[in-house]
């Protein structure tokens, strides 16, 4: 899913070559404001279909749990109904082209589009402020690229692409916290919240503030172990709530000690 984000990247640049006395800290919150707002239409986008498969429920399952992980603050309040997204009009052309981009790829991933997600891409593409025309035409441009590169891309020879993406996703995760096992257990250990928090993630939904003690901590443990900067990258964030689920499970080393100590008290 990194990859499917890495334009993000291109975007930022672009940001920075058009505002070249915006500080460090400006072109952050830019890169993470797109972020959050991707986020939050791909995911409407997903709601928005009229019959939702195993996948797309469990995607959506995904979303809900793990908003305080992913969604920027500013935008932690527009997340109910693809109305409420007037922000977005804010963007530029590039940026909303992206937006309308991805989440046709996202509504399209059954290579079918119904009468509810296409009302979706219309109320986006109202907001985007583009027209019904110009919508049409991204349309038919995923199509035309998808049949055109069917057999060059692997994306497009899985009968639901995004789903494919979550699962490489969660592969990867899994193979980073396996290859780092003995680093994350030590830092685990030196950082006693965090551990303590990601035991009770496994008990109870933690509650925002925990979230983001949970996501500022182990952003900080990926800082200091090179193989799990792929997390700070744009888009690396989409797979924080993959490695909170995947940390306990497969690190259960780490977690016993805590066990122990809860059956004591």
């Amino acid at each position: 899913l990194t990859y499917a984000l890495l334009f993000v990247d291109i975007l930022a640049y672009r940001y920075y070559l058009t505002h070249l006395n915006a500080s460090e800290e400006e072109l952050k919150k830019y890169s993470e404001s797109l972020e959050s707002s991707l986020i939050n239409v791909c995911f409407l986008a997903l709601k928005s279909k009229n019959k939702k498969n195993k996948n797309d429920l469990q995607l959506i399952d995904l979303y809900d749990s793990s908003t305080d992980y992913l969604i920027d603050e500013d935008h932690l309040h527009f997340i109910d109904s693809v109305r409420s997204q007037t922000y977005l009009s804010k963007y530029e052309i590039p940026e909303k082209q992206f937006l309308l981009d991805i989440c046709c790829l996202a509504i399209w991933d059954d290579r079918i589009l119904d009468d509810t997600e296409y009302q979706f891409l219309l109320q986006l593409s109202e907001i985007l402020e583009f027209s019904e025309k110009e919508l049409s035409f991204s349309i038919q441009n995923l199509k035309r690229f998808s049949k055109e590169n069917q057999t060059k891309i692997k994306l497009f020879e899985y009968s639901s692409p995004i789903t494919q993406l979550y699962k490489q996703s969660t592969s990867t995760v899994k193979k980073l916290i396996l290859r780092n096992k003995n680093r994350l257990i030590k830092e685990l250990n030196e950082s006693g919240e965090l551990l303590l928090l990601l035991s009770q993630s496994t008990l109870r939904d933690l509650n925002a503030e925990e979230k983001t003690k949970v996501k500022e901590q182990l952003l900080d443990i990926c800082k200091s172990v090179p193989s799990l900067t792929i997390f700070l990258v744009p888009g690396g964030s989409l797979l924080l709530p993959i490695l909170v689920k995947y940390i306990p499970s497969l690190l259960p080393s780490a977690f016993q000690d805590n066990k122990i100590e809860k059956k004591d008290t």
